[in-house]
């Protein structure tokens, strides 16, 4: 019964906001119900939707809403569903004119594909289970999360990204992935927290002026201009 109603609201995209409440509810308490063969009967039945519908964003927006506000639970079969993250990522990235939710969604898609990507670098050597990720596919997230954010832009021109943002700070996850070097804006109120997560070259994301002059300093110290 458990997991008819499963399968049922996870394909049901026509309340998404009753449907959403509903998972929320009933996802935390499968791994009391049910056995460990049906449970992962259950997580199994999400990748079966994932290669299914992978053209259809609304299922496709619904199924990655339910994987990512659960992670902990899909971690089990983060091997399996790995291969499907960056292709879901493209996709869901790829709207012209994203709404809130919408982009809220592809942060917190990108931040599981890090997240999962640098856990399966901490246990490689004794869990080598995760499909490790290479450049190529961490190029194709920041360059979606860029987009993204560019897409934002277009909609409040007069509106400065901070690195203390949603998409900023998963831009400097990723940059520290990868060992870049981070150049930010940020609201002076901020600087402390990204000092705290490894930015040192910061300016302020409120004043045009100041960040012209400061930035300008940071690189011809750097040698960069």
């Amino acid at each position: 019964m458990v997991l008819q109603v499963y399968r049922s609201l996870l394909r049901d995209t026509a309340e998404r906001s009753t449907v959403r409440a509903a998972l929320d509810i009933l996802l935390p308490a499968l791994s009391a119900r049910l056995g460990r063969d049906e449970l992962d009967t259950a997580l199994k039945y999400s990748l079966k939707v994932m290669t299914e519908d992978a053209g259809s964003i609304q299922q496709m927006a619904h199924l990655w809403e339910t994987v990512t506000t659960h992670s902990r639970l899909f971690a089990r079969h983060k091997s399996e569903i790995t291969p499907h993250l960056l292709p879901s990522l493209l996709l869901l990235g790829s709207h012209p004119h994203p709404p809130v939710q919408l982009t809220r969604l592809v942060v917190a898609l990108a931040k599981l594909i890090l997240d999962w990507a640098v856990a399966g670098q901490d246990k490689e050597a004794s869990q080598p289970t995760t499909p490790r990720l290479g450049r190529d596919a961490l190029d194709t997230v920041v360059n979606v999360l860029l987009r993204l954010a560019f897409a934002n832009a277009a909609k409040r021109p007069n509106k400065s990204y901070s690195a203390a943002g949603g998409v900023g700070l998963e831009a400097d996850q990723y940059a520290h992935f990868v060992g870049a070097e981070v150049y930010a804006t940020a609201s002076r109120s901020k600087h402390e927290y990204l000092q705290s997560i490894g930015i040192v070259n910061m300016s302020t994301s409120r004043d045009e002026a100041v960040l012209v002059k400061e930035m300008g300093q940071l690189l011809v110290a750097k040698d960069l201009m």
